[in-house]
């Protein structure tokens, strides 16, 4: 299924596991989303940022979730030395770095 309201193709189902670390609660997008365009983990969150909102939106929002709610999504490593990279949405926006984030990815 391609969501092209939000210009990024998914699965069916968007796999996800919610856990919490300090006192802040994020859910971890471990499948179902393919690789976003882009060289480097920020040009993919500037991606996500600029041109699919809505996908953040739709992880963190009523009806699955709420303001306080953060979103990891999970994506292939764009350096050879790490095994994965991922991307931080929040309630507003997309910080580029977030330590509780880090800790539930």
């Amino acid at each position: 299924m391609t969501w092209r309201r939000i210009g990024i193709k998914v699965n069916k189902l968007v796999h996800t596991i919610d856990a919490h670390a300090e006192g802040e609660l994020s859910r971890v997008v471990v499948g179902g989303v393919v690789d976003i365009p882009g060289e480097t983990m920020f040009d993919k969150k500037m991606y996500l940022e600029n041109y699919n909102d809505e996908f953040r939106k739709f992880l963190i929002h009523e009806l699955r979730g709420s303001t306080v709610l953060h979103a990891d999504l999970v994506l292939p490593s764009t350096n050879s030395m790490a095994d994965a990279g991922f991307s931080i949405m929040e309630a507003t926006d997309s910080p580029p770095m977030s330590g509780s984030n880090t800790i539930c990815t």
